[in-house]
């Protein structure tokens, strides 16, 4: 295996942070891609959308792990960023050069995503979002005070609103694989697509990819 830094939209680092296998197909839908793919990396509607207020435009690095032949592929094939990517500029060579691989990874990510969903492979299911609903009607996210009878709410994004949010999240990802074993999801083409739609049905920000001390990139040769 080659382990290899690169920057890529937060979206995309999202994916790999909870499903790092998921980069195979991502580079097999890179490597793989025809005219009508490439349309969906020309918009890059799933992995570059939103308003901008969690960073979903702005490159994070990330490290992550891949076979060597994969890694081969990437690097040889020539590709041109879509104008909607925010590419990095050539003024840093290593940073460019790690811009440009998360480039392709993103699309391959892109491309593999919408193909497999236009083929009408997957149902969409908002469930997380139903899940969350539950938990904050019932309380999840208030803070009773002692002594009070006041409720505070918690505030989005404080330390402790995201401590809860983290551990919801983990026993919800948790819950769906024990589901998807049980009920035998295991349809190689509809899994990806089901897990990249709960996995980014969570909120998710930049600086959650900020500070990371990353493992140095292995040796090319």
């Amino acid at each position: 295996m080659h382990r290899v830094k690169v920057r890529v939209p937060v979206s995309v680092a999202k994916v790999l942070k909870q499903e790092p296998c998921l980069i195979s197909l991502a580079v097999e839908g890179f490597c793989n891609r025809y005219t009508d793919s490439m349309k969906f990396a020309e918009k890059m509607e799933k992995f570059l959308s939103g308003d901008g207020s969690t960073g979903e435009k702005e490159l994070v690095r990330v490290s992550v792990r891949m076979t060597r032949a994969m890694y081969a592929k990437l690097v040889q094939q020539t590709f041109q960023a879509p104008e909607c990517y925010p590419m990095s500029t050539r003024t840093d060579s290593s940073t460019y050069v790690e811009a440009v691989l998360g480039m392709k990874i993103a699309c391959g990510f892109e491309m593999m995503y919408q193909q497999r969903l236009h083929e009408g492979m997957d149902v969409k299911v908002n469930t997380w979002e139903s899940f969350k609903e539950n938990l904050e009607s019932n309380g999840y996210f208030k803070e009773f005070l002692p002594f009070k009878e006041d409720v505070k709410e918690l505030l989005p994004g404080s330390q402790e609103y995201c401590r809860r949010l983290g551990s919801v999240e983990e026993y919800y990802r948790k819950l769906l694989c024990f589901l998807g074993q049980v009920n035998g999801f295991n349809d190689v083409m509809n899994a990806p697509v089901r897990h990249i739609d709960e996995i980014l049905a969570v909120k998710y920000y930049a600086w959650e990819f900020k500070g990371l001390g990353l493992p140095p990139s292995d040796d090319d040769s």
